[in-house]
């Protein structure tokens, strides 16, 4: 019995198939936030295990370091990239600022318990 010989169509899909690189994987969905914890202390354990971890610490790093090289490589005459660049570095400290009141309102909360 003969094989029969692939047709030009299917060998040209499986060449455009072999040459496109593999899909990236798919980026991690963020939470819930609906899934939060409600209690005071759990947020602020949450909280405090955020600005503990090394890898949030490094990303919050990079991005501000970014942000603020933004602002300082502008020209007199970028004045709204200056300040969107600024902005954004104002909220990542109020990111930070969040998580730290989180932390300090279960510490208040602990105390207060006892």
């Amino acid at each position: 019995m003969a094989t029969a010989l692939p047709s030009a169509r299917t060998t040209a899909e499986a060449f455009w198939r072999w040459l496109r690189p593999p899909e990236a994987p798919a980026a991690p969905a963020f939470a819930d936030p609906d899934d939060a914890p409600r209690d005071v202390l759990a947020l602020g354990e949450d909280a405090r295990r955020l600005l503990e971890n090394p890898v949030l610490a490094l990303a919050f790093n990079r991005v501000e370091d970014g942000l603020m090289r933004a602002v300082k490589k502008t020209s007199p005459a970028e004045l709204a990239q200056r300040e969107e660049a600024y902005r954004l570095y104002w909220a990542a400290q109020q990111l930070k600022a969040e998580l730290t009141a989180l932390v300090g309102a279960a510490t208040v909360a602990a105390a207060t318990r006892r």
